[in-house]
């Protein structure tokens, strides 16, 4: 039984065989996406783009797929950028599949494109490898920005000035984390940082103004990491 057009446009596309994907389109073939998962795992850019112009979109799954494989990194840019460029908004998922090989390279690809969704589990995840360079882009383009926060801090400090010393440090933390999304995420890659003995994390978290407590000294001793207590231990004295 001859092959049908869909299964020779699969079978060129796999080839990475231009002509002959273009017969069986001349033939009507209709299987794009099937084409274009197969192209873009084997890198050929020329199919991809094809594929993309034919109305292919099942990108985020085909997108995940390649980036989990073995393919060249700059070809994996490649089809990020076609992707992207077709509508593909980049979610937190897609870090977690990146193959190990070209993970620091496909993450800072990556963090340049719009994401969906919620940045705090990122965050902790790369707080919790140690990937302070990953947190400070993943922040600087996609944290919250806002030129009043300054003004808004020193005025609840002022105003908490004469509290009693554990309320006033309980309330400063909640104004903070409701006028500051980036200071929730920092709190939480100091803890994460904490957890698993990441000392450069837990200064930048600090660094960038996240409270050292009686709450988070008591995390540092439970996790036993005499470095990271000594550095907060200071900190709470200073």
């Amino acid at each position: 039984m001859p092959a049908t057009a869909n299964e020779k446009l699969i079978e060129a596309a796999k080839a990475g065989d231009i002509q002959e994907v273009r017969m069986a389109l001349y033939d009507k073939a209709t299987d794009f996406d099937s084409a274009l998962a197969v192209a873009a795992f084997l890198g050929h850019i020329d199919i991809v783009e094809l594929m993309l112009e034919k109305g292919a979109d099942n990108l985020k799954i085909i997108l995940i797929k390649v980036l989990s494989g073995r393919l060249d990194k700059d070809k994996k840019k490649q089809i990020i950028r076609l992707f992207t460029q077709k509508g593909l908004v980049i979610d937190t998922v897609m870090f977690e599949t990146l193959a190990p090989v070209d993970m620091e390279e496909i993450t800072y690809e990556l963090l340049n494109y719009e994401i969906d969704g919620d940045i705090t589990p990122l965050a902790m995840k790369f707080a919790e490898n140690g990937r302070l360079e990953n947190i400070k882009m993943l922040l600087d383009k996609h944290g919250h920005k806002d030129e009043s926060i300054s003004a808004d801090l020193s005025l609840a400090e002022e105003l908490a000035a004469d509290m009693d010393p554990a309320l006033r440090e309980e309330v400063l933390a909640m104004v903070k984390d409701s006028i500051n999304d980036n200071y929730f995420i920092l709190s939480e890659i100091m803890k994460k940082g904490i957890e698993n003995n990441r000392l450069n994390i837990v200064k930048y978290a600090v660094e960038n103004g996240v409270d050292v407590n009686s709450g988070i000294i008591k995390l540092a001793k439970q996790n036993g990491f005499r470095e990271i207590i000594s550095y907060l231990e200071t900190k709470l004295k200073g």
